[in-house]
């Protein structure tokens, strides 16, 4: 009886490419179970700091969406869901913080049933709390006409925050109306 190697070695071929699969497969378990809690750690090891720019965004980009689905340019749902954690994504980025998509989708549903709790502020609250915040800091710091420019550009800025826009006369109207209300 010969042996014929060809067979022999085809024989063999057939047998590692069978058992190729298998083991790469396994290859990818045992990497993932010794990655996993690797990755885990170095979640943890977010600075306090960085978590507070975390939470920061989430919060920044969910009140702007909040604000874009009242005035109808936010579909409501997955699709502002997608939008919080694509704004957010891009903003922690600019602070090098990378955050895994799903943490950041649960942080997200955290805070939207925390909304959903305690109530989300509607336009109108916040224009009326950036009008009172400006004027009690600077209504006895100078002239009408100082304090209202300082709480126009005050109350500007915290809506911008926000994602509310306002006609800078509409916020000096209000500005004016609060401190005439102070003086009488």
């Amino acid at each position: 009886m010969e042996f014929d190697m060809t067979v022999l070695a085809s024989a063999g071929w057939q047998i590692v490419n069978f058992m190729l699969p298998i083991l790469a497969a396994m290859a990818a378990v045992y990497v993932r179970r010794w990655a996993l809690p690797l990755i885990a750690k170095k979640r943890l090891e977010l600075t306090t700091d960085q978590n507070a720019r975390i939470d920061a965004a989430i919060n920044f980009c969910m009140l702007t969406a909040e604000q874009l689905k009242i005035n109808g340019v936010l579909p409501d749902g997955a699709a502002a869901k997608n939008w919080v954690i694509d704004k957010a994504q891009t903003e922690l980025k600019k602070y090098n913080i990378l955050i895994d998509v799903g943490e950041l989708a649960d942080k997200i549903e955290g805070n939207y049933n925390s909304m959903l709790s305690t109530g989300v502020p509607d336009k109108q609250a916040l224009i009326s709390q950036a009008i009172d915040a400006g004027v009690a800091a600077y209504k006895d710091s100078g002239t009408s006409d100082e304090v209202k420019s300082f709480v126009t550009e005050f109350s500007k800025k915290y809506l911008a925050e926000f994602g509310v826009t306002v006609n800078v006369e509409v916020l000096e109207g209000l500005a004016l109306a609060k401190l005439n209300s102070l003086r009488y």
